[in-house]
């Protein structure tokens, strides 16, 4: 049993020591943003509908610009001691919340 736990920390040390100093980052699913878009696609449309013209437009290209930068420029890093979310709604929700952007701590 104690050969495992010293295994497992051996594992911890040595993977923050190889990542230490480098910044590594994936990509992650946009669902949610393709989400947010379709719902602002639709508001705008409802708007559209209504006789909103004016606002249903800017809804429409607001949406269609802005969604799509975060979807492609989410991505969490690793730093070598911890996985955080470094851009800018990650940034602002974790602001709200009043909690961390860092999701791990080794």
């Amino acid at each position: 049993m104690s050969v495992k736990t010293a295994e497992i920390s051996t594992v911890e040390t040595s993977a923050a020591k190889t990542f230490s100093g480098k910044t590594t980052g994936i990509r992650v699913s946009p669902n949610s943003y393709f989400i947010a878009l379709f719902l602002t696609t639709f508001v705008s449309g409802l708007l559209v509908y209504l006789e909103k013209d004016l606002a249903g437009i800017i809804i429409f290209c607001a949406g269609w610009m802005v969604f799509p930068f975060f979807a492609r420029t989410d991505r969490p890093t690793f730093h070598g001691k911890r996985i955080a979310h470094a851009k800018f709604l990650p940034k602002l929700r974790a602001k709200l919340n009043n909690s961390k952007y860092c999701l791990k701590n080794l």
